[in-house]
């Protein structure tokens, strides 16, 4: 579901809780940050600013658990421990095949 660009705010909330724990999410919405940053400027300029973090939401550009949003550096910290987790992981599963 996350390499689709499917609207996240489509989905059930059920749906969107479990999208949003997956790491590679994460760096999706960052992707998503970088290339439509831009064009949410120009596209929301002169409107009130509630409209662009709903669409934000709706389009998974951002992230909000429990009411508090996901900041960009918390994505990347995301992504930086499960990085870690799985290479320790695979240097221990190569370190026992090799004994």
């Amino acid at each position: 579901m996350t390499g689709i660009y499917l609207p996240i705010g489509t989905l059930p909330a059920s749906v969107q809780t479990v999208i949003k724990v997956f790491p590679v999410s994460h760096g999706a919405s960052l992707f998503r940050q970088v290339l439509m940053e831009v064009p949410m400027q120009n596209s929301f300029d002169g409107i009130p600013a509630i409209y662009l973090e709903e669409f934000k939401e709706y389009m998974g550009v951002t992230f909000r658990f429990g009411g508090h949003e996901v900041t960009p550096t918390a994505s990347i910290v995301i992504l930086l421990c499960t990085a870690v987790v799985f290479y320790s992981l695979s240097l221990f599963n190569m370190l026992r095949k090799h004994r």
